[in-house]
Formats: structure tokens, C-alpha cells, sequence
């Protein structure tokens, strides 16, 4: 039990006093002074202790998510992941990607680069992270990472590869490795990414979350039936659930008289949207569609959320 008070201690007497420390959670790596003080309240006869409490630094890290996608024979493919420093100490990890050995087709200049804006594309500008390359992060940050390779022109329909993108710390080789898997189509073949602005965030922050789907096949994706405002509907569709704990606040698309902002609302059939929403409505999806996606063609759209004070734990997805 707690003790404020030892009661009456006789001349040449001693009282043992346990004081246990408990570390938080992630708490920084370092030394944290302790100082204990007794003090008599007849006499006003004091002590004072000083002790110490050392957190050592522990690396440990998160890649995620797996990715799953589509692409045909030459076409080039991007994957997007996330890196988060899990660990309580700033730490430098080495970045790898390979090819695994299980796979059916070799991908040809298969690259990683830093994300610098978050958007799921590989930009022009944007750094490519050489192979054992260094990127270092402080304690709960974030980088996005894409893999991006292109699979070769002699590769056939319905062959798969899994690409492995791997992080170790320089310290302790703390590991976190995710596999993404390329099957070869002949006809569409849409890939999603979805990327946030932050890589963590506290309650009451805004939030936002790009999507982007690619068709990197050689046929068209085509729509498909849906529920619009009330009609019955022909729409290629890419589709994000809210997520847990946060409150939808707004949506936005590329500039485009073809793309329609779709709002899900809770409680309504799967495939069922609006294009304004009603008051006191929660919205618990937001979509983007247009009439058809070709081969080659990207359709992108991004909406902001606000973490709820209640709101814990890590989105993947």
C-alpha cells in the first residue's frame, strides 16, 4: 500500500520503505533523477535521497501493409507501406527490397522510394533509398515508402511474384518485413494505395487520406452496378471505410468534371450511395466514381477525418 507516514520511529530504530517505479509505455530512453525526502513533523528533521532510474533503449519497428495487385505483362506496378519507429529511442534502419525466390516472374528495376508527399505515387524528385540504405527515425514517426518495379514484356498472364520489403535497425537488428504479391493479367488490372498526411496522430487532430487506384492492365475496368442517391447506377467505384474512432469531416477529388464524390452513410444497403449528405447523417465510406477506368489511368481522391479523444492503436489497410 501507499505510505505517507511511518508513524513513530524509536531512537537507533529504522523502518524499511519499498519505492517501486513503473516506466510508461515507450517511455524515452534515458536517466530520470528520483529523489526521496522524510521529514519529521515534531522535530522538522529531514533527509533527502537521491536515486536514479535508467530506461534503456529498445528498437523495434512496424512495415506495413501487405499489398496484393494486378499488373500485365510490361506494365509497371507501385506498392505503398509505411515505416513507424515502434521503438522508444531515435533509430537509423537499413531499407531492403527483393524478389522472392518462390516467384514465377522476375520484376525488372524494382526500386524504393520515400514518399515524400504522401499522395502513393512515385514523383519525379522524390528520393530513391538505395539498396541497404539508411533512413533514420525519432520514436513513434513515420515515412512513407513505395516499392515500385515493372514486370517483363516475355512474362505471361496468370503468373504471380512476391516482392519483400524489409527494415533492420543498426542497433540491436531489431526486423520488420511485408510481402506484396504482383499477379500478371491479361485485361484490367487495378492496383489501390492509400496513404495518410501524418504517420500518427493525437486526439482532436485532422487527418487526411489520399486513395488511388491504377489500372495498369490493358483493358478497361468496368463499372459497376450501384445504388445512387436512391436510382439505380453504372460506376467505377474506389471505395475507403471511415475509419474507427475518428468523425468523417470532408472529401475531395482530383480536378475532374467525370468524378463523382460518393458518400456511404451507416446503416445503408453495401452498395449504396449519395452525392450530398442529408443532415445528422454519419457517413462511414467515402467513394469516388467515374464511368470507367482505361488501362493506364489513375482515379484519386482524399477526404479529412478528426481523431476522437477515444481513438488508440494503428490503421493499416
Amino acid at each position: 500500500a501507499n505510505i505517507i507516514n511511518t508513524g513513530s520511529v524509536a531512537a537507533g530504530g529504522s523502518v524499511a520503505v519499498c519505492a517501486v517505479v513503473t516506466v510508461p509505455a515507450g517511455f524515452a530512453a534515458g536517466t530520470s533523477d528520483l529523489y526521496f525526502r522524510t521529514l519529521s513533523p515534531t522535530s522538522g528533521v529531514s533527509d533527502i535521497l537521491h536515486d536514479a532510474v535508467t530506461v534503456n533503449a529498445v528498437r523495434s519497428l512496424s512495415i506495413t501493409p501487405n499489398g496484393a495487385g494486378q499488373t500485365y505483362p510490361g506494365g509497371s506496378f507501385v506498392y505503398a507501406h509505411t515505416l513507424t519507429n515502434t521503438g522508444n529511442a531515435t533509430t537509423t534502419y537499413l531499407i531492403t527490397a527483393s524478389v522472392s525466390a518462390t516467384s514465377a516472374f522476375m520484376p525488372l528495376n524494382l526500386q524504393v522510394v520515400h514518399d515524400t508527399n504522401a499522395n502513393g505515387r512515385a514523383d519525379a524528385g522524390e528520393p530513391v533509398i538505395s539498396s541497404g540504405g539508411g533512413v533514420t527515425l525519432a520514436p513513434r514517426a513515420g515515412m512513407n515508402l513505395l516499392i515500385t518495379a515493372q514486370a517483363p514484356t516475355a512474362s505471361t498472364a496468370g503468373q504471380t511474384a512476391q516482392l519483400i520489403l524489409a527494415a533492420v535497425s543498426q542497433l540491436q537488428g531489431a526486423r520488420a518485413s511485408n510481402i506484396d504479391t504482383v499477379t500478371l493479367t491479361a485485361g484490367a488490372a487495378v492496383v489501390v494505395t492509400l496513404a495518410a498526411s501524418s504517420a500518427s496522430a493525437i486526439p482532436g487532430d485532422s487527418l487526411g487520406f489520399t486513395a488511388t487506384v491504377r489500372n495498369s492492365g490493358t483493358g478497361i475496368a468496368s463499372p459497376a452496378a450501384i445504388s445512387l442517391n436512391g436510382a439505380p447506377a453504372s460506376l467505377f467505384v474506389l471505395r475507403v471505410p471511415v475509419p474507427p474512432n475518428v468523425v468523417f469531416a470532408s472529401a475531395q477529388t482530383l480536378p475532374s468534371a467525370d468524378v463523382q464524390v460518393l458518400y456511404h452513410l451507416l446503416g445503408s444497403p453495401a452498395d449504396s450511395y449519395v452525392t450530398s449528405l442529408p443532415v445528422g447523417a454519419v457517413v462511414d465510406a467515402v467513394a469516388w466514381g467515374v464511368a470507367s477506368l482505361a488501362p493506364g489511368a489513375i482515379l484519386q481522391g482524399q477526404f479529412t477525418v478528426i481523431v476522437n479523444a477515444n481513438a488508440a492503436g494503428m490503421i493499416t489497410g
